[in-house]
């Protein structure tokens, strides 16, 4: 009887950077998010598409279930499992520190941008929460011409804002773009999706 060949898989590898884009169109039940053939978020259905800058190395994708197991007093593993939360999340550090725009964003349900003659500001304090739908979009290291894209339907950011002013640093602002469940969408789709292009 022969072997079974191994898959490496090294062809799939993530290995370059993405761009961050906030207030994307929610796709409908089956779509994904529109790309131009450049990878960014395609104008005429992503009219409101807004780029969220540079980042200190990249972003982290992550989603995460935790779970809850059941036992039986005769059996020492469990014996059943279920799906108890779901957490997802888009993280990053960003550069753009004094651009209002970002900062508004990064700020939703505690900062509100105003400006008048002479200056911006964002002032602190409480106020209704608002979301954001958010992609980390990166080309394909197997094919450039072909793109990955980590979306989160409805996302806030729960990192707060936090950065420095030094003379021999830069500055960066942690964000944590975390994930909440559209209900009206089907259990399966409430939250975004990761998926990549094919040829």
């Amino acid at each position: 009887m022969a072997g079974t060949a191994p898959n490496w898989r090294v062809a799939a590898r993530a290995l370059g950077e993405g761009q961050l884009w906030a207030n994307l169109a929610i796709p409908g039940a089956g779509a994904r998010l529109t790309l131009h053939t450049d990878g960014t978020p395609e104008s005429v259905a992503n009219p409101n598409a807004f780029h969220l800058g540079a980042t200190k190395s990249g972003a982290k994708l992550m989603v995460k279930p935790t779970r809850q197991d059941f036992f039986v007093d005769e059996i020492t593993a469990p014996v059943d499992t279920i799906i108890t939360a779901m957490e997802s999340a888009i993280a990053a550090e960003l550069v753009g520190v004094t651009d209002m725009d970002l900062l508004e964003l990064l700020t939703s349900g505690f900062g509100t941008l105003s400006s008048a003659s002479g200056y911006e500001e964002i002032s602190f304090g409480t106020k209704a929460d608002t979301f954001t739908s958010i992609a980390h979009i990166f080309p394909t290291r197997e094919d450039p011409t072909k793109f990955a894209v980590w979306h989160l339907y409805k996302a806030m950011n729960d990192a707060g804002l936090d950065f420095g002013s030094a003379k021999k640093e830069m500055s960066f602002t942690p964000v944590n773009f975390k994930s909440y469940a559209i209900s009206t969408r089907a259990a399966v789709d409430q939250y975004g999706k990761y998926w990549k292009q094919a040829a």
